[in-house]
């Protein structure tokens, strides 16, 4: 039962850090005609240097690669990112990323407790903010 909780807590922060933040909800930009391209605006990275963030999320916390990639092993990701990050820089794509869980609890908590509290902001708003945060 313990270990099932374990991976249960762990599965619920590796996905919420990389899927429920504002970073990663601003896929409302124009001219959305490229797939690979709302994969990456569409998520986000964290601890990307670290051994520890890449063993203990089973290479979950490089998204962007396991979202354009996903018939792609988890132990090549690790290699293809920084290959991935230079290209997103060379065609102005947004590369969101963090350096870790607190970094990343604080993006998801922030995001979600913008939606709940802050009517006076749009969703737009709040996802234009944070964009401009990460990059």
């Amino acid at each position: 039962l313990v270990p099932c909780g374990v991976h249960s807590l762990l599965f619920m922060v590796h996905s919420q850090i990389t899927h429920i933040n504002e970073g990663a909800m601003t896929h409302g930009y124009k001219d959305e005609k490229c797939w690979y391209e709302h994969q990456i605006r569409t998520a986000l990275n964290y601890g990307v240097d670290s051994w520890y963030y890449y063993w203990a999320s089973g290479g979950l916390n490089l998204q962007m690669e396991h979202h354009c990639f996903p018939n792609v092993s988890h132990d090549h990701l690790r290699q293809l990112q920084p290959i991935f990050e230079e290209v997103c820089a060379k065609h102005s794509i947004p590369y969101n990323k963090v350096d870790g869980y607190v970094d990343g609890l604080r993006h998801h908590f922030g995001y979600v407790h913008e939606l709940g509290f802050n009517k006076e902001r749009t969703l737009e708003q709040i996802q234009r903010e944070e964009a401009k945060k990460l990059q």
